[in-house]
């Protein structure tokens, strides 16, 4: 096993949960168009 595939697969559960909050807030902007607030409140 190499090291930058260690570092991948410890790296994508803290990714997972940036992803997370991200894809919320996305969600949250795509779904209320009118509302064009790029940074919403989790």
């Amino acid at each position: 096993m190499r090291p930058w595939r260690l570092n991948i697969h410890s790296k994508s559960a803290w990714h997972q949960k940036l992803e997370r909050k991200c894809t919320i807030r996305v969600s949250a902007t795509v779904a209320d168009p009118r509302r064009r607030r790029p940074m919403l409140p989790a």
